[in-house]
């Protein structure tokens, strides 16, 4: 890992134990490694906190920052705070990506310089993990987006999202 990663991974945890292995694992498999792994836990009651210790205490690129229950928008600006890379990928606590997520994402990004951000497809799970469908109805280009957003509630997949962090910051961050 470079001194400045070229990724800041942002993901929030609140009382996620449940799926929180999973999550972290996912990210930590990623075949493109040049990222820092920033989560905050907000104010979790559960051994959320401990878990994410135990994995910083491994993993040099884990940054943990906790605090009171503010909400994913409050700990989202927290971690976009301390986010040092040029890009950032948005993670969930009790979401799981795929390995080369990351690869393909850059990859895309540093092809198409006037593009601010990238999602992908999911496929949603049941709390086991057993897949339900493939969320389908993804936005593709900027005018199907804005379309999309009129209409409903999320045509990108947030915690499958990279972006551009000045593109982050200069929209003020999360709302």
């Amino acid at each position: 890992m470079a001194d400045v990663p070229l990724i800041s991974v942002l993901m929030p945890a609140y009382n996620a134990r449940r799926y929180l292995r999973e999550a972290v694992d996912s990210i930590l498999a990623q075949t493109f490694g040049d990222f820092e792994f920033i989560i905050i836990d907000d104010g979790s009651t559960d051994d959320t906190l401990a878990l994410l210790k135990n994995y910083a205490a491994r993993d040099r690129r884990i940054r943990i920052q906790s605090g009171p229950n503010e909400g994913v928008s409050a700990s989202l600006n927290k971690a976009l705070a301390l986010a040092r890379g040029e890009f950032v990928a948005r993670m969930d606590a009790d979401d799981v990506s795929l390995p080369t997520r990351f690869e393909k994402q850059v990859r895309f990004l540093q092809q198409r310089p006037d593009y601010v951000l990238v999602g992908s497809r999911c496929m949603l799970i049941d709390p086991d993990g057993f897949p339900i469908c493939e969320k389908t109805d993804i936005a593709f280009e900027h005018e199907e987006i804005d379309s999309l957003l009129l209409r409903m509630s999320w045509p990108l997949v947030h915690p499958a999202v990279m972006i551009r962090t000045d593109a982050l910051r200069k929209v003020g961050g999360y709302d």
